[in-house]
């Protein structure tokens, strides 16, 4: 293992050692650790000083509960599955970013019940059907996922471990290695991508590429095409082959999206892709700084000219996205 672990990482590690072993997880302002508590996966944050007056209610697969520890005083959220989690692991990567965002107060409790709420949120059923904008973009996702399948020859649990769109996460896609990917469809030929949140491109210590799927929507059985359906159910089969805890992200993420593959609506929904374009965050990319963003605003959003971001294209697809 690396010397900075990854949530996946450090909870891999936790579980594979002793009763209550535990491993600290990097974070900017708190210290959090993956713990192995009686063979399930707890997230432990400390929280010395702060009121006692706190509850935080437990949610969907954990539970929550104040205890003391030879440290001080700490918050516990344990997941209610024995072993490995996938769906906690995602709420716990949740939590990390959303506390680890600027202009917050610093009370680890407060910032970490708004970010439960916020995730559950995320994970309930939205109404309504997806808009066209939401259907391409969850096309590119999906087109990702497999092709990290193939071309990395990726299991299915590393797959589906490291997609975290439908869960609100910052960026679609982050890989135990420390790649992170935010994946993009554009229009044929692409001139630019939306950047939802001034944040997903800001320079990291990890690498951090842009993955851009061009694609255009043609008639269904147009040559070389691909329905919606056609690749959700193509992502579903991958999800089925590994069954178990697989299955719950991708159930959890049909969930989220608020998306019934079984709707007629979405059999018109056909497209025909492009070669991907991948672009590495480096020195000199554009972005909006941190320091740039006024206390109180919650997100910046923006295009970015992918014409100008061509001396950041590498070659080789998602092969060539390498750390």
């Amino acid at each position: 293992m690396s010397g900075v672990p990854s949530v996946e990482e450090a909870f891999r590690v936790a579980l594979s050692g002793g009763e209550a072993r535990v491993v600290q997880i990097p974070h900017p302002k708190f210290v959090f650790l993956a713990q192995n508590s009686e063979g399930r996966s707890a997230l432990v944050v400390r929280v010395d000083g702060e009121p006692q007056s706190h509850v935080v209610p437990d949610g969907r697969g954990y539970t929550a509960e104040f205890g003391s520890t030879g440290s001080g005083r700490v918050l516990r959220l344990t997941s209610t599955r024995r072993g490995r989690d996938l769906l906690f692991e995602k709420l716990v990567e949740y939590v990390l970013e959303q506390t680890a965002r600027p202009h917050k107060d610093g009370n680890p409790v407060e910032e970490i019940i708004v970010a439960l709420t916020a995730f559950r949120a995320f994970s309930q059923r939205r109404p309504g059907r997806l808009t066209e904008s939401e259907i391409r973009g969850l096309f590119a996702e999906w087109s990702f996922l497999l092709e990290l399948h193939r071309a990395r020859e990726m299991d299915p649990m590393e797959v589906f471990a490291s997609w975290g769109g439908p869960f609100g996460s910052l960026h679609d896609v982050s890989l135990a290695s420390g790649e992170t990917f935010e994946v993009k469809s554009a229009h044929r030929p692409p001139t630019t991508v939306r950047i939802t949140d001034a944040t997903q491109v800001m320079p990291t210590v990890s690498p951090l590429w842009i993955a851009v799927l061009p694609i255009d929507r043609v008639a269904r059985g147009t040559p070389g095409s691909t329905s919606f359906l056609e690749i959700g159910e193509e992502v579903a089969a991958l999800a089925g082959r590994a069954g178990g805890e697989v299955i719950d992200v991708w159930n959890a993420a049909l969930e989220a999206l608020g998306l019934d593959l079984a709707d007629r609506f979405y059999e018109q929904w056909a497209f025909l892709p492009d070669e991907w374009r991948i672009y590495r965050l480096g020195a000199g990319f554009p972005h909006i700084a941190e320091e740039s963003i006024p206390p109180g605003v919650r997100s910046v959003s923006f295009s970015l000219d992918l014409g100008v971001l061509e001396s950041f294209r590498i070659d080789g697809g998602i092969q060539g996205a390498r750390a």
